[in-house]
């Protein structure tokens, strides 16, 4: 059983190896496919990092482990962007703009109910 995350980080790290896991993925499989080395992935999910990496590492993770909902971005602190690249261009803006105030009023009523640190 894993112990319940104090920190923002530990909740990055945490989900990080839970969503390897579910992929069926070893620290040295996921490591290959992101052209790291192992002890990198193996430092993030232990904790032995300092601080959560930056987003073009996480959204590199998120796109090699499959994580649609984007739950890895979230965790490690960055607002999730939608995908838009498939809508025509003079919606993207909009699109974005309506998830963006979306993400905020979400994140203004896990703060209201403590849901969030």
């Amino acid at each position: 059983m894993v112990a319940a995350p104090s920190t923002a980080y530990d909740a990055f790290r945490v989900r990080l190896r839970v969503l390897r896991i579910e992929q069926g993925l070893t620290q040295t499989q996921l490591a290959d496919l992101l052209d790291v080395s192992f002890s990198t992935i193996s430092e993030i999910e232990r904790g032995s990092r300092s601080g959560v990496p930056s987003r073009d590492f996480v959204l590199a993770l998120v796109s090699a482990l499959n994580d649609r909902d984007r739950t890895l971005l979230a965790t490690a602190g960055y607002t999730p962007q939608p995908d838009t690249s498939r809508l025509p261009e003079d919606l993207q803006s909009e699109v974005q703009e309506m998830f963006l105030r979306w993400y905020s009023e979400l994140q203004e009523t896990l703060d209201k109910y403590g849901a969030r640190e």
